[in-house]
């Protein structure tokens, strides 16, 4: 039995769409990086003889690189942290261990059998586990 689907999912799969992008992409940026290199690596006295005498300083082919750089370890390890910490609820919220997408286990016997007969009734549905059951299991130890 077949089904059509009606609308449109997404997904990372290649499509011919992304494969035209990504070709098109992967040439401008081949073509960029060699513009850059020539422009580099010519000496500038060639460069006017050639006619283009109104191009940017060769400093800009250190600082350029190293601004991207400097700018992308200051994203990386400062501002995407902070980012994460202020939208992370804080450690005392009820928001932390329940939330509109939590699922409550239908048979916890399922989670914490009592005899080792529970475990042969096949695979639970997908839930939460109960944090006061979970922590009673890793904590009994010490609390005895």
């Amino acid at each position: 039995m077949t089904t059509k689907m009606t609308e449109e999912t997404a997904t990372p799969a290649p499509s011919p769409s992304r494969c035209i992008y990504g070709f098109v992409m992967y040439i401008a940026c081949c073509s960029c990086l060699f513009l850059y290199s020539l422009w580099v690596l010519t000496p500038s006295s060639w460069l006017v003889f050639l006619g283009l005498e109104y191009f940017t300083s060769k400093y800009f082919a250190i600082a350029l690189p190293a601004t991207i750089c400097t700018g992308i370890i200051v994203f990386g390890f400062l501002l995407y942290p902070a980012v994460n910490l202020l939208l992370t609820h804080p450690p005392d919220s009820i928001n932390v261990l329940i939330d509109e997408e939590s699922r409550q286990p239908l048979r916890p016997d399922f989670y914490y059998p009592a005899s080792k007969q529970a475990l042969v009734k096949g695979i639970p549905p997908v839930s939460d586990l109960d944090v006061e059951q979970t922590c009673k299991i890793l904590y009994r130890r010490r609390l005895k």
